[in-house]
């Protein structure tokens, strides 16, 4: 009879860590043709100027690219303007879609002559992988982008990381890992300080009880391969090299803003900070442009 009970229970945790598993960290592999806001106010209020970003964006001249690592083959669109121009990666957020996310940074970007990589993130679009980890096996997909764009076009060209939401911690965590010389720079806009914290901040919102998350854990661990307590972007920056500029918007309803100083505090290099005024997540760009690219000039003049 114990035998009996002891097996139950082992399956009734495995089967609570499935589920968990798909509710946090099963990817969306929805079409870039279907493209959805975020629901809320905040978004909807400025729709229009959204999609307008998004359709100038998607008309633009690009080239699908594809790469390979950790077993999976990743999805990319690459912009070229100017051979030997710094080039942008960008890794876009949670269950969300690289256009949605940069539409306005590939306009600025190929306006100033410079060349854009659109990375599809794991679990995402057409990238493969089921699970998505929270910037965790992220990083070293940036790491292996970074290496394609090197074999690719050579070391020469100046290479800017950015990022959005969980693309802002990909970005962040990557910033220890051996980055070759020509990474010069890196954008995080509206980054987590830590995936645990976020994931429970989110619970807490939607009044899940805290005592599924050792569940959420174990279910990264068992079905996704990952740890999600085993980096964070805070202990990540704290052995970055390289000059961030960080964005966090002041009424961001999904990362506190308070994440955002966390981050910039356990950045020990050159830094920069923009407070998007009422900006909500991964609004700054559109809410204040003025201001974000009065900063965003610095940051640029700094690391080019």
């Amino acid at each position: 009879m114990p035998f009996i009970i002891l097996v139950i229970l082992i399956a009734l945790v495995l089967l609570v860590s499935y589920i968990c598993a798909q509710m946090v960290f099963a990817g969306d592999h929805s079409s870039q043709d279907d493209i959805h806001l975020p629901p809320g106010k905040q978004y909807l209020e400025i729709k229009d100027r959204i999609f307008a970003l998004i359709d100038e964006s998607a008309a633009l001249p690009y080239e699908e690219v594809w790469h390979q690592n950790d077993g999976l083959r990743l999805h990319g669109r690459l912009y070229l303007q100017k051979e030997k121009a710094p080039i942008h990666i960008l890794m876009h957020g949670y269950r969300s879609d690289a256009l949605l996310d940069f539409s306005g940074a590939i306009r600025d970007a190929v306006i100033n002559g410079h060349n854009v990589l659109l990375v599809t993130q794991r679990a995402h679009g057409k990238s493969d992988g089921k699970y998505l980890s929270f910037g965790i096996k992220e990083s070293r997909d940036c790491l292996a982008w970074i290496e394609y764009i090197n074999q690719r076009f050579g070391a020469e060209q100046p290479i800017i990381l950015k990022g959005v939401s969980m693309g802002a911690a990909t970005v962040m965590m990557a910033s220890e890992l051996e980055l070759p010389e020509n990474v010069v720079g890196i954008l995080a806009d509206c980054g987590y300080s830590s995936p645990e914290k976020i994931i429970r901040h989110v619970m807490r919102k939607r009044h899940y009880p805290q005592l599924l998350f050792p569940f959420i854990r174990l279910g990264g661990l068992i079905f996704g391969g990952f740890d999600i307590c085993s980096n964070t972007p805070v202990r990540a920056l704290k052995n970055c090299k390289l000059p961030v500029f960080f964005i966090h918007g002041d009424d961001d309803r999904f990362v506190p803003y308070e994440m955002g100083l966390e981050n910039y505090d356990a950045c020990p290099t050159k830094k920069f900070f923009f407070t998007g005024k009422n900006a909500g997540h991964g609004l700054s760009y559109i809410v204040d442009l003025e201001g974000y690219r009065k900063v965003y000039k610095e940051f640029l003049d700094e690391v080019l």
